[in-house]
């Protein structure tokens, strides 16, 4: 079964500028992320969409991979994730990427550490059909 995890991470926030690259012991809170999501070795991949090429750097910088920017039209205030997803869906699926399960990361849930992921994934494994 291939498991991959997708960070969705935008360049500007409405209300906290740059909140993605905010530090927090002096790592950007999307490398924190990053470093759970790869600590937790369950995903064959961990990818992340962005139109910034700055977080393209910082993700690629920490082993994430940045197979495409996404639109800037995808990176708005009011576009729903689903569509950010949707669009990594149909562009990894014409690379020919299979992917069986998707695991969601924000770039500010920094409190969900690799053991929680995991703990996460056994239970999803356990109800999985």
């Amino acid at each position: 079964m291939k498991i991959v995890c997708l960070i969705p991470a935008k360049a500007n926030s409405q209300r906290v500028k740059n909140k993605n690259l905010r530090l927090i012991n002096n790592k950007p809170l999307l490398e924190h992320v990053i470093i759970n999501a790869k600590k937790s070795k369950i995903f064959e991949e961990i990818f992340v969409s962005t139109e910034s090429n700055k977080i393209k750097k910082i993700a690629e910088k920490n082993g994430a991979s940045v197979p495409f920017l996404r639109n800037k039209s995808l990176s708005k205030a009011d576009t729903p994730v689903d569509k950010v997803i949707f669009e990594f869906l149909r562009i990894m699926d014409k690379k020919l990427l299979q992917i069986d399960a998707l695991c969601i990361l924000y770039p500010t849930s920094i409190f969900i550490n690799h053991k929680i992921i995991k703990k996460c994934f056994n239970t999803f494994k356990k109800r999985e059909i």
